[in-house]
Parts: C-alpha cells; structure tokens; sequence
C-alpha cells in the first residue's frame, strides 16, 4: 500500500452522468534538495476519512488502494506553487470534464478543519475556495 502525507490538500468532488466521486489533490513543499509537487488521488466514493486516535491525522482510502494520511491543519494550506497548480489544474478539469467539478469548502475552527469532516459548500472558484 502507498501512503502519501501531503503538506497542504483539498478535496474535488466529481460528478457526471453516471459517476460521484471524490478526490484528494495533495502538495508538497520541497526544500533545497527537491522541488514542490503534487498528487491527485485515485478517488472514493465519499468522504472517507477516519482518524487515528495516537496521532490525530486523517486517513483516507483511495480506489487504487493507496492511503492518505493528512493532517486537520493541512487543509487550504498551500504556497504559491500549490496555488497556481490548483487554479490551473481546476481550470483545466473544468473545461475538459463531461460533468461538473467543485472544490469542497469545509468547516474548520482556529485553523484546522473540524472532526467530524463537515463541507459546508461546494464552490467553482479559488477566490471562493479561500474566502473565509
């Protein structure tokens, strides 16, 4: 199993005709010695996320059978390079998907996302996404 520990992350619902999914789209930070990347997980069919009671991350399974392990406070938390890849990424599945495609917007408290997960919206737009 491959497990993937994003630095920052949201989650995009996908919907068309006959399908609903949700994926994870993790960035990572880089350093002096590597650049920063990204991930788009292979998907669920919800919001699956459980909590592991030592550390407190999130934990999602995915399709393919790989895990995300995230932390609550990874949540919109992007640098420039995760900003821009998201917008241009979200732009592009926007115009080549059959179906509609939207950020979740979920709850959070003092910089974290709550537990249990809540989406309080789903929106079509960064500004909306980072809007508080």
């Amino acid at each position: 199993m491959r497990i993937y520990t994003p630095s920052g992350w949201a989650i995009l619902h996908f919907i068309n005709d006959d399908q609903e999914f949700y994926k994870i789209l993790g960035t990572w930070w880089g350093g002096f010695d590597h650049r920063d990347y990204w991930r788009l997980s292979s998907g669920s069919n919800e919001i699956n996320f459980h909590i592991d009671k030592v550390t407190g991350m999130l934990i999602s399974d995915q399709f393919c059978g790989s895990r995300y392990v995230i932390s609550k406070h990874g949540y919109q938390r992007h640098n420039a390079f995760g900003r821009s890849f998201i917008q241009s990424l979200f732009d592009s599945l926007q115009s080549n998907s059959k179906g509609k495609i939207t950020l979740c917007k979920l709850a959070t408290k003092h910089g974290a996302v709550t537990w249990p997960i809540e989406v309080i919206d789903e929106v079509l737009t960064l500004d909306e996404y980072f809007a508080s």
